[in-house]
């Protein structure tokens, strides 16, 4: 299934999801790799600095309303979505597991649960920096409201 990311925060700050994605060098064996890169149907455009010092995002949270993503789903991701400039960034790569996510919000604080055990405050940075986010305060940012969701895992890596 096709799953759109975004090239900015809402701030207007890169999020670098594809060099972030890209540096999970376990989603794809290493000729997969090179035949997405050689192919010309692909706009791929890194910024080399950012594949040597980021973290990699090793999954992505989203609302799944229609219980559609499941532990063996194929994962297309692309960015701008639904419009005629809408490509696939990474090759396809398979969805390692499901956990589900609730954040919610009390007297300016964020509460987050994953699988319903609260998580800490170590454990909210961890989840923040292995979602993309450059900080916790970013991650607060994005997820500024309650929220009910799925984590997609890209590795094995579970909470």
């Amino acid at each position: 299934m096709k799953l759109p990311f975004s090239k900015k925060f809402k701030n207007g700050n890169e999020t670098y999801f594809l060099e972030k994605i890209w540096t999970n060098q376990y989603l794809w064996t290493e000729d997969e790799a090179i035949e997405f890169a050689t192919n010309k149907t692909h706009i791929l455009e890194f910024d080399d600095w950012v594949i040597e010092t980021c973290n990699p995002k090793i999954h992505t949270i989203r609302m799944d309303l229609k219980n559609r993503w499941k532990q063996g789903s194929k994962i297309h991701p692309v960015f701008e979505n639904r419009t005629k400039n809408q490509h696939q960034f990474a090759p396809t790569f398979v969805c390692k597991g499901i956990q589900s996510i609730e954040i919610t919000w009390l007297r300016g604080n964020i509460y987050i649960s994953i699988d319903d055990k609260l998580f800490d405050y170590n454990q909210k940075v961890q989840l923040s920096q292995n979602d993309g986010f450059e900080s916790l305060s970013d991650f607060e940012k994005w997820f500024n409201t309650p929220f009910k969701g799925k984590i997609i895992h890209f590795t094995d890596f579970k909470y």
